[in-house]
């Protein structure tokens, strides 16, 4: 069975066809990228549209997942965020974000760097349909991310505030939680609705990140054990 990295899925919605086509690719040691890209097919039309794109990485694995993201300093926010929660030297969560021990899932922590979908899409519930397809593609992990208005001259600073509360809404409204009281990152936990362990290893095989995962030696030690 050959390990795909190219994937097309299609959610079906009251109003049409979402298609989501994303590329797996190897970043760097165990970072992976993950390209996606959106179209929408009206209800009775035969033709799709072009309507948005988002961006992922994804650290598999990871003892240290917050220090693995500091040093390969693949987005400035992500920095920010282990700058702000995370204690380096002593390597633990800094004092007021011990309670994220146990809830961030190391395993495998996907980083949204950037969602963008033409505005007469927005507000249709589409995005939080593409989240629940991206839980139900890679089964476990936490997804972050800092909401953010791309695009939007933050020099208007009243245009700026009210599109960047519509944002945290949206976010919120796919289960997203704040990691920090300032509310500036967000988590999201993909509920494991299955063991994965007990599966074999072709149920690993379905994408490239699944993959990888399975592969790594203390992953591979702990299926050994079952």
């Amino acid at each position: 069975m050959k390990i795909k990295t190219n994937h097309k899925r299609f959610i079906e919605s009251p109003e049409g066809t979402i298609r989501m086509e994303f590329c797996e690719s190897h970043f760097y040691e165990n970072v992976f990228h993950i390209d996606m890209n959106f179209a929408f097919r009206k209800i009775n039309n035969t033709k799709f549209k072009h309507i948005g794109r988002a961006e992922f990485y994804a650290y598999l694995g990871c003892v240290y997942t917050f220090e693995d993201m500091f040093y390969y300093d693949i987005n400035l926010w992500e920095r920010e965020l282990v700058n702000k929660i995370w204690d380096i030297e002593n390597q633990e969560y800094k004092k007021n974000y011990q309670k994220l021990e146990g809830i961030i899932d190391e395993n495998m922590v996907f980083s949204l760097d950037n969602v963008n979908l033409l505005p007469e899409f927005r507000g249709k519930r589409m995005f939080k349909q593409i989240i629940d397809e991206f839980k139900n593609i890679y089964h476990f992990g936490t997804i972050i991310l800092k909401p953010y208005p791309l695009g939007l001259d933050i020099d208007d600073k009243k245009k700026f505030t009210i599109t960047m509360k519509k944002i945290k809404q949206t976010y919120k409204n796919c289960g997203f939680k704040p990691i920090d009281s300032e509310k500036e990152y967000y988590y999201l936990i993909i509920p494991e609705k299955i063991n994965v362990i007990q599966k074999n290893k072709d149920f690993f095989k379905q994408n490239s990140i699944l993959w990888n995962w399975y592969n790594l030696e203390h992953v591979q030690e702990l299926f050994a054990e079952f």
